[in-house]
C-alpha cells in the first residue's frame, strides 16, 4: 500500500493509492463507529439491513421519550444535564448487557437468527443513545 502523498502527480498508482487511502478511511470509520461496525457485521454475515419490523420495547421507547424532554429542559442547567447524561449512559450500559451475548456469538462466528434480531434492535438503540448524545452536547452548560 501507498500513501498518495509519495506518488507522482498523474500516475496510475497515483490513482490506485487515493482509493486504497480512501478505502483504508472508510474501514476505519467503520470499525471505530459502534454504530456502524455493528450495521456493517449484520449486513455482512445476513446480506440485508438490520431489521425494524420487530419494533422497539414500548418501555424503552417511552424512556427515550422522557430522556429527551429532560435533555431539551436540561439547556444551562448543570445539575439536570449531569442527570441526562447518568441516565443515558445507564441505559447504553443496560442494552450493551443485553446484547453481551450476542456479540460474542459475532466473535465465534455463531450469530443465529435469534441474534440477528437481538443485535438489530441493539442497534437501533445505538441510534436513539447517538442522537441523545448530540443533543447533550449542544446543551452542555458554559463553564
Amino acid at each position: 500500500m501507498h500513501h498518495p502523498d509519495a506518488q507522482s502527480p498523474g500516475s496510475k498508482s497515483e490513482s490506485d493509492a487515493k482509493y486504497e487511502s480512501a478505502l483504508n478511511n472508510l474501514a476505519y470509520q467503520t470499525l471505530t463507529d459502534p454504530e456502524k461496525r455493528l450495521k456493517h457485521i449484520l449486513e455482512s454475515q445476513f446480506g440485508k439491513e438490520p431489521d425494524t419490523s420487530s419494533g422497539e420495547d414500548q418501555d424503552f421507547l417511552m424512556d427515550m421519550m422522557e430522556l429527551h424532554e429532560s435533555v431539551q429542559e436540561s439547556f444551562g442547567d448543570e445539575e439536570l444535564h449531569s442527570a441526562c447524561l447518568r441516565k443515558l449512559e445507564s441505559m447504553e450500559q443496560e442494552s450493551l448487557a443485553l446484547a453481551a451475548g450476542y456479540l460474542d456469538q459475532i466473535e465465534e462466528n455463531l450469530l443465529t437468527q435469534e441474534g440477528y434480531e437481538a443485535l438489530s434492535m441493539y442497534y437501533h438503540r445505538l441510534k436513539y443513545f447517538s442522537r441523545l448524545r448530540q443533543q447533550l452536547k449542544h446543551a452542555e452548560p458554559e463553564l
